[in-house]
């Protein structure tokens, strides 16, 4: 056994020592490269290696390759154009449109045009730049809505932000300006303005019923602002009202026939005034350059595809009016517009208080109304000054034209109710209640001190369009939209403005509507001293590095605490104002 492992010893240091006396020769091509060298033994093993072989198998079936499905040409080919136009529901859509708006009949300006380039925009928007396919997003569309959004399931992708049919000059500014954000390319262009104030329309549908909803609406907007709608009026350029596939509009004046569709489900007053407020020149309220100040856009809850339908306008192409954001317009969209979940927020307020508020369907606001009028017509010089936003009636210039809540001629007075009243609010904790089916409005109010107020029961219809609603402004401007309570009492978030306005709206009216708030006065008079060596300082530990604590914020609704000369380590010890004992 010995011996066998003294010769195994000897034959494996005679072969390393003949491997390491053996020359090494360069590669042919690396003459001067002094790394480039292998030893003979390694060239003579690898060449003893033969060359990998798949060896197949016996008794089985070859591979197949599966190819994968054609991937779709470019949105710029002939074949896609093709392709994509020649889809039944695409070709049904553009012939609607096209009978009913003379624009599109156009060989330059056809509706199939605004398609292929509105389809590159939202593939370019899209993050992970997939091609786009409007009717592939109809199975994720939400149709619990009870608005425009559900209406439109069937015709989804095949318009701009879900209801407008843009023009062929509109999709390219749009698109220019998303390439280009930081310059003004595209001025807004004043023909799409109506020339005067009396607007021609006509009915498409013979259904009675169905007219006599549109009627009303125009009528409401004649009460509100300086139009005039008149049926069947012989003018170039009308409305053309027809029962279409969904709900949808165009923006501004295209000239000719132009088509407003009031499909099934589309026929109450919020709907229809969103679709008449884009033919008068409205986009929607979101788009506006500074909606970042008011909304934030989730757009990780949004359907894959549609995060094109949620970019800001560039300045160039609105008009300012000087009116400020409003979450209660009727152009506003819902906060869950194309969400993958109905629970999830793609538009959610930056104070939630008005997550009810924002997709008002009910009526148009005070707001949109403002700036129609503001638009197309305005007073000539009065002495009238009205008050918390509103401004001359354009249908009789002597009055104010005041927002919801207030009234007489200079909008100083709380607007007419049966049931409403201004109340003086006290120390002690009042309740307000009410029962019964009417519009209410009340105002709370104080002399000199902040007003604590919490509506701690309801009882009327609960539904996410809010066409009931107990509607709270306590903002120093009163004619944007206030806060709504449609479903649960606000209890968990009690405001506490100098004063307020609480309106109660029902639409349709309901019995047994019973509603209970309560109010008192919050006192707070604060004397700020100087003190030195004071022992009785709340010792608040600095962690968050916040100016003040969260007792003195809730306390006193400050942000600047006195500093105290006292000071350790692990404490910084602040000075916060009390309240007086007088």
């Amino acid at each position: 056994m010995a011996n066998k492992q003294q010769w195994l010893f000897i034959i494996i240091i005679t072969t390393v020592n003949k491997m390491i006396h053996v020359e090494a020769q360069p590669f042919i091509g690396a003459r001067n490269n002094p790394y480039a060298t292998l030893s003979k033994s390694k060239q003579l093993f690898e060449k003893k290696q033969p060359p990998c072989q798949l060896i197949p198998r016996k008794n089985v079936k070859p591979y197949m390759v599966h190819s994968l499905p054609p991937s779709h040409p470019k949105t710029s080919s002939p074949t896609y154009q093709n392709y994509y136009l020649d889809k039944p529901a695409v070709k049904k859509f553009i012939a609607e449109v096209t009978a009913n708006t003379t624009r599109y009949r156009n060989p330059d300006e056809t509706y199939g045009k605004v398609l292929l380039l509105m389809r590159q925009y939202f593939t370019r928007k899209d993050p992970k730049h997939r091609l786009y396919d409007g009717t592939l997003i109809r199975p994720s569309i939400n149709r619990r809505i009870r608005n425009e959004i559900r209406s439109n399931v069937r015709i989804a992708g095949l318009l701009f932000q879900n209801d407008i049919a843009l023009t062929l000059s509109q999709i390219k500014m749009i698109k220019a300006l998303s390439e280009y954000r930081g310059k003004r390319i595209i001025i807004s262009d004043p023909t799409y303005h109506w020339k005067n104030q009396s607007i021609a329309y006509r009915f498409g549908n013979n259904d009675r019923v169905w007219q006599d909803y549109i009627r009303k609406a125009l009528r409401y907007w004649e009460r509100e602002t300086c139009l005039r709608f008149e049926e069947n009026k012989l003018d170039d350029d009308y409305l053309f009202f027809i029962i279409g596939s969904g709900c949808y509009s165009s923006v501004g004046r295209l000239g000719g026939s132009q088509i407003i569709s009031i499909g099934d489900g589309c026929e109450t007053l919020g709907i229809i005034s969103h679709e008449l407020g884009h033919a008068l020149g409205f986009w929607h309220e979101q788009v506006r350059p500074d909606r970042d100040k008011y909304v934030h856009i989730n757009l990780k809850n949004v359907i894959s595809g549609t995060e094109g339908n949620f970019e800001k306008l560039n300045p160039s192409q609105l008009i300012d009016l000087g009116v400020p954001y409003d979450l209660g317009s009727v152009m506003h969209y819902a906060t869950n517009t194309f969400t993958k979940r109905f629970m999830d927020f793609t538009v959610d307020p930056i104070d939630v208080k008005y997550r009810s508020t924002v997709g008002n369907r009910v009526k148009p606001s005070f707001i949109d109304f403002k700036q129609i009028n503001s638009f197309y017509y305005r007073c000539q010089m009065t002495n009238l000054r009205c008050r918390h936003g509103g401004y001359p009636d354009p249908n009789n210039c002597n009055v104010c034209k005041c927002p919801e809540g207030f009234g007489g001629q200079e909008c100083t007075n709380l607007q007419y109710s049966s049931c409403g009243y201004e109340k003086l609010a006290s120390n002690e904790w009042q309740l307000l209640e009410y029962t019964g089916s009417s519009n209410c409005y009340w105002k709370i109010y104080s002399r000199n001190s902040r007003i604590r107020f919490e509506l701690t029961e309801t009882h009327y219809k609960c539904d996410p369009v809010c066409e009931e609603y107990v509607e709270v402004k306590h903002k120093l401007d009163f004619q944007t939209s206030g806060f709504r309570s449609c479903c649960l009492p606000i209890v968990a978030q009690p405001i506490e403005p100098k004063s307020l306005t609480l309106t109660y709206k029902r639409t349709p009216p309901m019995k047994n509507n019973f509603i209970r708030c309560k109010c008192r006065i919050i006192v707070i008079k604060c004397k700020f001293r100087r003190l030195h060596n004071c022992k009785t300082t709340y010792p608040i530990k600095d962690r968050s590095r916040l100016n003040s604590s969260r007792f003195a914020r809730r306390f006193l609704n400050v942000k600047f605490p006195v500093k105290s000369s006292n000071y350790n380590k692990s404490y910084n010890y602040y000075r916060y104002p009390r309240r007086s004992t007088s």
